[in-house]
């Protein structure tokens, strides 16, 4: 499945699915995943439940995925052939990774972007009194900076994106 069809050149492509860790094994089609669920098949148990984010490691053999139904972080690592997970979310949402491969997750529920290395181990985690409802985190390796969308609340005005160092500081927003 390619997108647009040819004789377009092709942008996108599908190349497989991904549902749980036995995805690092084995490569399972959509099609398989369709005929599991229409067959009443359980899911395997660390099977992806509510994605909502996801990042890519720079040489992409590390998938992680923020599962806001977990309330975890699960890792695919590929390379590897390991399936790990990073917990102690209420509510995660947006994924990214900085040039060192330090990964930056937006919890909602706390309202606060927590970082860890390579590894899983949390190096930090910072907010500001501003930030009311962060969904989306993007980070500029180039510039050193973090922008976090915050999209508030129905009855706020800060419906903004923090612009954040990498340590945490607040630097401005737009």
């Amino acid at each position: 499945l390619v997108w647009p069809e040819p004789p377009e050149t092709a942008r996108i492509e599908f190349i497989r699915s991904i549902t749980s860790d036995k995805d690092l094994v084995s490569d399972t089609t959509f099609s398989q995943d369709v005929i599991n669920f229409l067959a009443g098949s359980k899911p395997p148990p660390n099977s992806i439940i509510e994605p909502m984010g996801l990042a890519v490691s720079d040489d992409g053999q590390v998938l992680y995925v923020a599962d806001t139904g977990r309330q975890q972080v699960l890792v695919f690592d590929f390379g590897q052939k390991k399936f790990s997970t990073i917990a102690g979310f209420a509510h995660p949402l947006g994924l990214a990774l900085d040039a060192q491969q330090n990964l930056y997750v937006v919890d909602q529920a706390t309202k606060q972007i927590k970082v860890f290395d390579p590894a899983g181990k949390e190096l930090r985690s910072f907010t500001d009194k501003s930030v009311v409802r962060p969904t989306g985190i993007a980070i500029d390796r180039q510039r050193g900076k973090v922008y976090v969308v915050d999209t508030a609340i129905k009855a706020s005005e800060e419906h903004t994106v923090k612009i954040f160092s990498p340590e945490g500081k607040l630097l401005g927003h737009i």
